[in-house]
């Protein structure tokens, strides 16, 4: 088996030569390789990046460079030690520490001042015109304005420095109070208020507006539109200084929405209607409402109202930067309801018996029943629980009504059966205490107020006195059990009809 040798590099007699500041021009040659066959070349910077792939590499800039060497055989890439090429007559800026001093607004006071070199004979500072200014490696003695160094040496290579702005030296104002106000209600009605204190204030005061326009020089200013605005002061002898940018904002304007309004008219004057669901947006809160009924002059402060009666009701609402705005009269009709009548059953009872009359059906609703008398137009008694009291008499005539607010249904007669009571009265009661039937209870006996009912034992003896509504005989007497057996009534009626009698037994 024959040993292969792989590629060798001999850089004994390497030719380097360096880079100029003008161009690129540093070479790397006379290294001798060999190796198996045919040979392969590729140069690389310190990047690792290829920049040439032949055995002699030319037209390098400054840097360091390796050669890789790889040739038939399977030995694999040799790498060369590295080689640096250097740029004859360098030249170097640095302006990182660079400071710019500013100028007096009365002359030119601005410099600049920090930035060092290496390699430069020629110094140029250009101004933003590009007009030669100063040609030391310091600028100093300019006025307000953009400035650049230019530096180069004698093979006319050049550097240049980033740009530095000189600006007039500014007064250093304290921190005073502004009072800025938005615009409100779509009018231009802004203000700012500029507040000294106790300290000296500046002698002059000019404020712009994001135009440029001066629009005052003052420390109060009004009637201002919605934008930006800059502030500036300045004393004697002493340069104008901006001190401030404020913004005057724009409150939106007050509306008024009706789209979602809901209205209810009344019924019948019970006060039932309504106005709701109207929205307010922008402006300033917080709103004040007012309601007016432009009749009766009668003023409301909610935005939704209820319990309204009939009438045209105009909003106008406010908010705290005084915007107003106001909605047409909302109009609220009074819808007049059918009013059922009320029911009365037939009463029977004798003359001059006191009676009690009550509507067999309540009305729902907040309304009132009213008696009259004959045909009277005003009512003799008026209440809400349709019970009224009054003397059986031939030669009177009642009628009962009901009525919801304004609305009042027609008058019902109330039909009266003079010729004696017809009570139908039980004969039996049992008092045990099964809650059926414990009690002597006569139906419709509260019909007829002032009856009195008495009942007696076999002896005569009185075992109960009342009307038999309010505390009904429920067979005893002075909290004991009565016996079983057949008791005697006698009813009063205290009227022409005289006495009922009859008798009762409780049973056990």
């Amino acid at each position: 088996i024959k040993e292969v040798d792989g590629p060798a590099i001999d850089d004994s007699a390497v030719q380097i030569s360096d880079a100029t500041c003008l161009a690129p021009i540093g070479s790397i040659k006379n290294l001798k390789v060999t190796g198996a066959g045919k040979l392969f070349y590729v140069w690389r910077n310190a990047n690792r990046e290829i920049v040439s792939e032949d055995l002699d590499a030319d037209n390098l800039p400054e840097g360091s460079y390796i050669l890789q060497v790889f040739d038939e055989s399977s030995c694999g890439v040799l790498e060369s030690k590295a080689f640096v090429i250097k740029t004859l007559d360098k030249l170097e800026l640095n302006d990182q520490n660079a400071v710019s001093s500013p100028t007096s607004c009365n002359s030119a006071t601005g410099s600049i001042k920090g930035i060092t070199h290496k390699g430069a004979t020629i110094f140029k500072w250009l101004d933003q015109d590009n007009a030669v200014v100063g040609n030391a490696m310091e600028l100093t003695g300019v006025a307000a304005g953009t400035y650049r160094l230019i530096i180069s040496n004698d093979l006319n290579c050049t550097q240049e420095s980033r740009a530095f702005t000189i600006n007039v030296a500014a007064t250093v104002y304290p921190v005073y109070d502004i009072t800025l106000k938005p615009s409100t209600c779509n009018r231009l009605d802004g203000t700012i208020n500029i507040n000294f204190g106790t300290g000296t204030p500046p002698t002059e005061i000019r404020v712009v507006d994001q135009n440029e326009v001066t629009i005052g020089n003052t420390s109060a200013l009004k009637n201002l539109k919605p934008g930006k605005y800059k502030i500036y002061f300045k004393n004697v002898g002493e340069c104008e200084t901006f001190y401030k940018e404020v913004e005057i904002e724009e409150i939106p304007a007050l509306l008024l929405n009706v789209g979602g309004m809901s209205v209810k008219n009344d019924d019948c004057g019970q006060g039932e209607g309504y106005i709701k669901g109207i929205n307010i947006s922008g402006g300033m809160a917080p709103y004040t409402y007012r309601w007016v009924e432009t009749i009766s002059g009668i003023g409301l402060s909610t935005l939704d109202l209820s319990n309204l009666h009939a009438g045209n009701y105009r909003l106008t609402v406010s908010d705290a930067s005084s915007c107003i705005v106001a909605t047409d009269a909302i109009t609220i009709l009074d819808e007049g309801t059918y009013v059922e009548a009320p029911f009365v059953d037939p009463i029977s009872a004798c003359p001059g018996t006191s009676i009690k009359v009550k509507a067999r059906h309540q009305q729902s609703g907040s309304g009132t029943y009213s008696l009259y008398e004959g045909a009277t137009i005003q009512p003799v008694s008026t209440n809400i629980t349709g019970e009224f009291k009054i003397v059986a008499d031939p030669a009177r005539s009642y009628s009962l009504s009901y009525k919801l607010g304004l609305c009042e249904s027609v008058r019902v007669p109330l039909k009266l059966d003079l010729s004696g009571v017809v009570l139908r009265i039980p004969n039996t009661f049992s008092p045990n205490g099964d809650g059926i039937n414990d009690v002597w209870s006569i139906p419709d006996v509260d019909k007829y107020s002032n009856l009195t009912i008495s009942v007696f034992n076999r002896n005569g003896q009185k075992v109960y006195t009342g009307n038999g509504t309010d505390k009904p005989f429920d067979g005893s007497l002075n909290g004991s059990i009565l016996s079983a057996g057949t008791y005697f009534y006698i009813i009063d009626m205290k009227g022409a009809c005289g006495n009922l009698t009859g008798s009762v037994t409780i049973l056990k």
